[in-house]
């Protein structure tokens, strides 16, 4: 990274992590290190500040390459870079808790919510995610299993207990976004809860739970929908 701007060379991101540590660098540093060059019109900090000043570090965690590559200096090499170390850092945190002795167990919908909010941050489109939990309703796999504009008649039930037996699942949760806001649920939302509830028991699998997610969350088991 040449000299940016009027920094000294002390001050440039890059140097300042190899001498002071990551701790040091501020979110705009960190991503220019990541970005590593700017543009014409502006320098590589320059071009993290704009991008920070639309996406904070949590947004930014769930921005799709689309989104970034809608910024002047982003291509698909950096598009690729930053959501691909997202993704890592996700998958990371999950594994982490995947220990025989450490995978989460979920207490209520509260938990539930708390542990996928991030990953239905700021979504545009509804996605529709799973969590496979054993006989002691601990985690083994959570997984986007549908994605898009899709309506409830699109949704394999099929394919979802062909994960379960995929994963030897005693039990689920199934959750999906609403883009709006609004966790109020759908005739079709309460419609497909029952047909899934339905075809899980055909396999002595409980459905125990069904959230939705908008501006907060909404639990039909707690509601008493299911």
């Amino acid at each position: 990274m040449g000299q940016i701007g009027g920094l000294l060379k002390e001050e440039m991101p890059r140097e300042k992590l190899i001498r002071f540590g990551p701790n040091s660098l501020t979110d705009v540093e960190l991503l220019a290190i990541l970005l590593r060059t700017g543009t014409k019109e502006k320098n590589v900090i320059e071009l993290s500040r704009e991008i920070l000043s639309k996406f904070d570090t949590r947004v930014i965690s769930r921005t799709s390459y689309e989104e970034l590559l809608k910024f002047k200096g982003i291509k698909n090499a950096k598009a690729c870079l930053i959501v691909s170390l997202f993704e890592l850092s996700r998958r990371l945190k999950f594994e982490s808790s995947r220990g025989d002795n450490k995978r989460i167990c979920f207490r209520n919908s509260k938990h539930i919510y708390e542990f996928v909010c991030d990953d239905f941050l700021c979504l545009e489109v509804e996605k529709f995610m799973v969590l496979f939990l054993d006989s002691r309703n601990k985690l083994i796999k959570k997984e986007f299993v549908f994605s898009g504009g899709f309506n409830f008649a699109s949704v394999d039930i099929k394919f979802i207990l062909k994960k379960v037996l995929e994963y030897n699942a005693n039990s689920i949760i199934v959750l999906h976004n609403h883009p709006s806001g609004d966790c109020s649920p759908s005739s079709e939302d309460l419609c497909l809860t029952e047909k899934l509830k339905c075809a899980c028991l055909s396999l002595d699998v409980k459905l125990l739970d069904h959230l939705i997610i908008g501006a907060s969350y909404l639990s039909l088991f707690d509601k008493g929908l299911l």
